[in-house]
C-alpha cells in the first residue's frame, strides 16, 4: 500500500510540475511609455542602479521588471507621486502613465 502511495504521489509531482508553463520573454516596445520608462526609471532602476536593489527595469524581460511589479510601480508613481525619485511629474506625463495603466499596461 505504501509503494502505491508513494507511486502515486510522485505520478502527482510530475504532473503538476510538467504542466507549469514559463512565461515567455516578451520585451518592452511600447513606444510611448518605454520612452517613458527609460526618461523616469531606467537611470536609477536599471541593473547596477543606484534602486535597482528595489526594482530592476529591465526592457528586454518586460513580464518579470514591469508587469510582475505594476500595482508597485502604479503605487509609487500614480498614487504617492513619490516616483520618479527628486522629480515631479508634469501633469501630462503623469496622465500618460495613468492611462496606459487604466489600458491593461499593453507591452507594445
Amino acid at each position: 500500500m505504501k509503494k502505491v502511495a508513494v507511486m502515486l504521489l510522485g505520478i502527482t509531482v510530475f504532473s503538476l510540475y510538467s504542466c507549469s508553463k514559463k512565461e515567455p520573454v516578451v520585451e518592452f516596445t511600447n513606444t510611448t511609455m518605454r520612452t517613458w520608462f527609460d526618461t523616469y526609471c531606467k537611470s536609477c532602476h536599471q541593473s547596477g542602479g543606484s534602486a535597482s536593489k528595489d526594482w530592476k527595469y529591465d526592457a528586454a524581460d518586460f513580464n518579470n521588471t514591469i508587469k510582475k511589479y505594476i500595482g508597485d510601480i502604479k503605487k509609487e508613481v500614480a498614487d504617492k507621486k513619490s516616483m520618479p525619485e527628486g522629480q515631479t511629474l508634469s501633469a501630462s506625463e503623469l496622465q500618460k502613465f495613468v492611462d496606459w495603466y487604466n489600458a491593461g499596461y499593453p507591452v507594445n
